[in-house]
């Protein structure tokens, strides 16, 4: 064939995944592109976005079509995916819901295209992030939705991701998106797309993976209009306690119990011992351990999270497990406490 695009206007630099996606340079203006060789089938919603720019998804430049390929040339997004992204940091309930929400707004407006677009294939690997700011790429799956059509003529979508209709029980639609929406925030929350997250975010990642379409968010407004609510209520678990709700004369008593937990400690005497330092380290030592028992307690800065507690689905042992690590704490803190008091009277003298 004849590879006008990439033989006379481009030159390839390297190859961007497993599939036929290329980094490469337009001859005139030096500037990078994205190409893709993909089969024909996507030509339809790509013509369509070459003519209709959808915001904060890929501009599409240049189409050839030859023989049972299509040739895509469009924007090179730069950032990280939001795997990449997720492996370097682990978000918030309002990080996540805010990122979501910015990917609602991209869904939506696909699917207010004219025929709506499905976009088929809404993962975490094809959620670009720069400076906050997300973008939806990846539209090869993607497709007109056909009111006509009682199933997809080509079964696409990722494993873990895709809605059941995708594979081979239905057809596409909006809802299917909205499943892939609630799986992509689920992997946000727990790390796997499949696993169970609880609270009002749990019921909204619920609502959205029902295996029945109907019994889905009907729309992205309408999930999107569940986040704002849930916005309102959420526990930011980032702040210490005390100062996460409430007035501002529940904030200030919080401030005096953490005063007076402080000084309880801090003027703590301890039977038979005399060294000042030795006092000292111990009254520092308590009082961390402590602090970190009750910070453990609380859920601070989302611990359940990394420890993996979060996945426990029964209350009773999610407490009890709770309860255990914070006697862990207690132990190590002490034990440390007491040797370190320890070393510094040996080093007193």
């Amino acid at each position: 064939m004849d590879d006008l695009l990439l033989d006379k206007k481009y030159d390839r630099i390297t190859k961007l995944s497993n599939s036929d996606v290329f980094l490469v340079r337009n001859k005139e203006n030096g500037l990078l592109y994205v190409e893709k060789v993909m089969p024909v089938y996507s030509a339809d919603v790509y013509n369509y976005l070459k003519q209709h720019h959808v915001p904060n998804t890929p501009r599409v430049f240049e189409i050839e079509q030859s023989n049972d390929k299509l040739i895509v040339i469009e924007e090179h997004i730069q950032g990280l995916s939001l795997t990449d992204y997720l492996e370097k940091k682990s978000l918030s309930i309002e990080e996540s819901t805010d990122l979501i929400r910015q990917l609602c707004v991209i869904v939506k407006n696909l699917h207010e295209c004219n025929p709506p677009i499905i976009h088929r294939d809404i993962k975490p690997d094809n959620i670009i992030i720069n400076d906050g700011v997300i973008k939806l790429v990846d539209m090869d799956a993607a497709k007109f939705f056909d009111k006509s059509s009682s199933k997809d003529t080509y079964l696409l979508g990722t494993h873990g991701y895709a809605a059941p209709e995708q594979y081979g029980f239905g057809k596409a639609s909006v809802a299917s998106d909205i499943y892939e929406i609630g799986k992509t925030l689920n992997a946000m929350c727990t790390g796997d797309p499949n696993a169970k997250t609880g609270g009002i975010l749990g019921d909204i990642i619920d609502k959205c993976t029902e295996i029945d379409p109907k019994n889905r968010y009907q729309s992205v407004d309408l999930l999107l209009k569940d986040l704002d609510k849930m916005k309102s209520s959420v526990i930011d678990y980032n702040t210490f306690p005390g100062f996460r709700k409430g007035s501002r004369w529940t904030k200030i008593l919080a401030g005096l119990g953490y005063g007076l937990f402080a000084m309880v400690f801090m003027t703590a005497g301890f039977e038979g011992e005399t060294n000042i330092r030795v006092i000292w380290c111990l009254r520092i030592g308590y009082l961390l351990t402590f602090l970190a028992m009750f910070l453990f307690s609380r859920n601070y800065r989302y611990i359940w999270r990394v420890v993996g507690v979060s996945r426990i689905e029964n209350k009773f042992l999610k407490i009890l497990i709770i309860a255990m690590i914070d006697v862990g704490i207690l132990f190590i803190g002490l034990e440390i406490s007491v040797n370190l008091g320890s070393v510094i009277a040996k080093i007193g003298g």
